[in-house]
């Protein structure tokens, strides 16, 4: 009777080597480094869209507040190049306080709110008209946030445009409103990092008579 001894077939398997294994990982921390850069570039973007979309917005509400507050004016108390007061009728839906006619006014410029330039609006609201061209002012409150400039230009005819310093003849007001975005971009190289909009805008009060 023969025997027979069963042994194991030669499968033809081995083991990983070092060398494989350190390659394995090299290559996994490129691929992953990869990734990183890419979820950061994407995260990245994300964020400067985001800026800009908050850019353009506090541009386009702050010129439109500003031009449609001013179109009421009656008159001017301050006319400067960077701040503008004047006397309007209805900007808050009164005319009148105790059957008695009551004036607004209003004031725009640029003031830091914790830190951040801001387009601001004071007011001194239903005042009589013997009191409107020294009226006791609210503080700024915030039109628009990131304020990069703001610049006023006054004319004493809308249709020439012909430049004047004087308020009582300011027929026409030129405002220009530039923001900026709340985050510098390392990657853009102009305005400090800042990518900045500025909105222009010409304005014919409606309640004061041609010179």
């Amino acid at each position: 009777m023969n025997s027979h001894h069963n042994m194991p077939a030669a499968t033809g398997e081995r083991g990983y080597s070092l060398i494989e294994i350190l390659m394995t990982l090299a290559l996994a921390g490129i691929f992953f480094s990869a990734i990183t850069g890419i979820f950061v570039s994407l995260n990245k973007g994300y964020q400067t869209r985001e800026d800009v979309i908050e850019m353009l917005q506090y541009a386009r509400v702050g010129i439109e507040r500003v031009t449609r507050e001013l179109r009421y004016a009656r008159s001017f108390n301050v006319a400067n190049a960077t701040n503008v007061q004047f006397v309007a009728t209805d900007i808050d839906g009164i005319k009148e306080v105790g059957g008695s006619e009551v004036w607004d006014v209003v004031e725009y410029g640029s003031y830091s709110d914790d830190g951040v330039a801001t387009l601001g609006r004071k007011t001194a609201l239903n005042v009589a008209p013997a009191q409107s061209a020294s009226p006791t002012m609210s503080s700024y409150a915030a039109a628009a946030r990131n304020l990069y400039s703001l610049s006023f230009e006054y004319f004493d005819n809308p249709v020439t445009l012909n430049p004047t310093t004087v308020t009582a003849d300011v027929r026409a007001v030129r405002v220009t409103l530039t923001i900026r975005t709340a985050s510098k971009d390392a990657d853009y190289s102009y305005n400090g990092g800042y990518r900045i909009y500025t909105l222009s805008a010409i304005v014919m009060p409606r309640n004061i008579e041609p010179l």
